[in-house]
């Protein structure tokens, strides 16, 4: 699925994803321990389990084991809340946190920065048949939408190549944690 630039760039900076509910029947502390035993920790690089990530009192955040880096790979951040006969898994799929708010602050860097440049360029070739009356060249008015293009194709490139990890993370929670699921939308 290609991504129109516009929606790409709401997602990004409102830091979208999927939100699923899960249920299992197993108590937090138990789903707490199978997370743990079924995943590495973070700092394992060369770990066998083929989800790695780190859980807490009610929480776990993990992602797929993969071979290669990527900044933009689906992350699961999973919260856990008791309930009268089992547990409510509540995961949310999504970019990294730090990825987003540093792609955010470099789109808005882009655009705050390079938007008025490019607005002046044009404007002083526009006026004065070709010559811009600053030090800047002619072809420096490409510069930022050129930047805001290729910011654009590195994202949705790195979600291209995550675009199935969501799907095998909700598997593995459903697998991992005997759990069915309740609930799915796009948020």
């Amino acid at each position: 699925m290609i991504m129109r630039p516009g929606r790409l760039m709401t997602r990004l900076l409102i830091g979208a994803g999927v939100r699923t509910e899960l249920y299992s029947l197993l108590s937090v502390d138990e789903c707490r321990q199978r997370l743990k035993a079924s995943t590495n920790f973070p700092w394992m690089p060369f770990g066998s389990k083929p989800v790695v990530g780190r859980s807490g009192a009610g929480s776990f955040r993990g992602h797929k084991r993969i071979g290669y880096r990527n900044s933009f790979q689906t992350y699961a951040m999973v919260s856990l809340k008791a309930e009268k006969t089992g547990t409510r898994i509540t995961c949310r799929f999504c970019m990294h946190p730090i990825v987003t708010a540093f792609m955010a602050i470099w789109f808005a860097g882009v655009v705050l920065i390079g938007g008025p440049i490019t607005v002046s360029i044009i404007a002083a070739i526009l006026g004065s048949a070709g010559q811009t009356s600053g030090s800047l060249p002619p072809i420096a008015a490409v510069i930022a939408p050129a930047m805001l293009a290729f910011g654009c194709a590195l994202v949705g490139f790195g979600q291209w190549l995550a675009r199935d990890e969501a799907t095998f993370l909700k598997n593995f929670f459903l697998r991992t944690l005997d759990a069915t699921e309740v609930m799915e939308s796009n948020r």
